[in-house]
This record gives C-alpha cells, structure tokens and sequence, in this order.
C-alpha cells in the first residue's frame, strides 16, 4: 500500500489513502453540517423576524383597535344625548314621539371583536343618520309651528274702548230688535290706526254705503281670517303681503255705523267665531 509523510508539529507521521479518504469525508461532513447549520439559523432568523414582526403589527392593531372602540363609545355616548334632545323638541313642539325600538332599527347580535367594532360603526353611522332625518323633521314641524303662531291673529288689532261684543245684542239701528254681532267694536278718534293682527295676505277691500262700509279682509292661512270694518282708509292692496303689526289702515265712520270705530271680525274655516278669544291678554305690538 502506498503511503506518504505529512509533518504534524515537529514530527513526521505517515498517511496512506485511506485515512486521506476518511480526513477528507470528515472535513466534508464538518463542511456539510457546518453549511446546513448556517442555512438553518438563517431560515430560524428570518422565521423569528418575521414572528415578531407579525407579533407587533398584532399589538399595534389590538391597541389601534381599543383607541377606536374608546372613540366608538364616546360617539355613542354624544349621540344617545342627541336622541335625549331630540325627544324633548318634540315634546315642546307637540310632535309625535319616536317609537324606541324604531330608533334601534333591528340593531343587535354579538360577534367577534373587530367585526364588533365595525358593527358598532356602521350601527353608529344609521343613528346619526336617523337622527339627522328626525331633526329635518322636526324643523320642519318648527317651521309649521312657527307660522302657525304667525297667522293666528292674537293681539289687538286697535286702541280704544270696547263698546260691544260677540254675540246676540240690541241693535243700536232698532231699538227693539235682536241682532248677532259677528265681530267686537272698538271705538276712538278718526284716523286711529288699524293693525293687522297676524301674518297674511289682503284677500279683499270692499267699498259699501252698507254693512262694514270701507273694510279690508285678510286671508292668514290655516283656516283663519279676519275682517276690519268701517275703515275711513285702505292702506293696503289686494294681494299684498302683510306682517303682524302692519299698519293696513285707518279708522272711520263708514258703512252702517253710529260713530267712528273698528268693527273686528274673525273667522276660522268660514265660521266667525268670538275675536276676544284670539287676543292675548297683556300682549301689545305698539
């Protein structure tokens, strides 16, 4: 067999081929292991990153996820105290109350956390947006409150004294006859001005030897209307606008009349009705 001499320190030593083949296979296996082991902590390292990066976006969802929740209740929290006003207008306003399981809108059921939370919103966004119709509504309803109480005659609509009321009376032209008197009388000096008592439109002026004489109408909407008798002037036309307060004219002695004075009438879906019960006591506009 043949053999070689390798020095090893100091001393010769000789080698034949078959402890180069094994020197040789372990330096390969060393190699081997020592090339697989770093691959091997690589893949570990790599795998490791990667958990803790995953483990991070985790911690940073789960706190991005509870900031949002907090936000969500806080939300919930202002906006079941819009449901708290939103009841109370309508009790002010006199409009009708909003069932509490209309305003749930079928909301409910349990779920996973972040399906919760997304849930949550969505079931916010339908409260916010039932809310919102419902206070369109409601100024709506204000709106028709508002001008309701604009067109209802409900001040005075002359100075002077009351000389005669609503109802069954004496007439002042037969002394011994009966008459209804479909409005009240207020009596002053010529020329005192006439008031409109609420918002409206002038529907008529009738010029008459007889009856109210010169006298104005106005059509206030919402069923009412009011008359101005014995007027001496019209200041105002048919078809204009006029505001509570407005001067429409001047008080006279026209018509079939004893003396100057405001004969007031008021009718409500073509019925007159007693005009002192649309006067607010105390109230004044002059």
């Amino acid at each position: 067999m043949r053999h070689w001499t390798v020095k090893i320190g100091n001393q010769w030593c000789p080698i034949n081929k078959w402890q180069i083949i094994a020197v040789g296979a372990v330096v390969g296996v060393l190699v081997f292991l020592s090339i697989s082991t770093a691959f091997l902590t690589m893949s570990i390292n790599v795998k490791t990153a990667k958990f803790i990066k995953e483990k991070n976006r985790s911690r940073i969802l789960k706190l991005a996820l509870e900031h949002l929740e907090k936000k969500v209740d806080l939300l919930n929290k202002r906006t079941n105290s819009i449901v708290d006003l939103d009841k109370k207008e309508r009790l002010v306003w006199g409009l009708p109350e909003i069932n509490s399981d209309i305003r749930e809108l079928g909301v409910g059921g349990e779920s996973y956390y972040v399906d919760e939370t997304g849930e949550k919103i969505q079931n916010l966004q339908r409260k916010l947006d039932f809310e919102f119709a419902s206070f369109k509504e409601i100024r709506g309803g204000i709106k028709q409150k508002r001008s309701l109480l604009l067109r209802t005659p409900s001040v005075l609509p002359t100075h002077g004294a009351f000389t005669s009321g609503f109802g069954w009376r004496t007439s002042p032209f037969r002394p011994y006859g009966r008459e209804f008197h479909e409005g009240i009388d207020i009596a002053n000096r010529p020329g005192t001005p006439i008031y409109t008592t609420a918002d409206g439109v002038v529907s008529n002026i009738r010029h008459s030897n007889k009856g109210l004489g010169l006298s104005i109408e106005i059509d206030h909407g919402f069923g009412y209307k009011t008359q101005y008798g014995h007027l001496s002037r019209a200041l105002v036309k048919v078809g204009e606008s006029v505001k509570r307060g407005q001067v429409i004219g001047k008080m006279g002695n026209t018509g079939r009349s004893t003396g100057p004075h405001l004969d007031y009438r008021v009718q409500v879906i073509g019925k007159p009705v007693n005009p002192s019960n649309y006067i607010i006591s105390g109230t004044t506009i002059y």
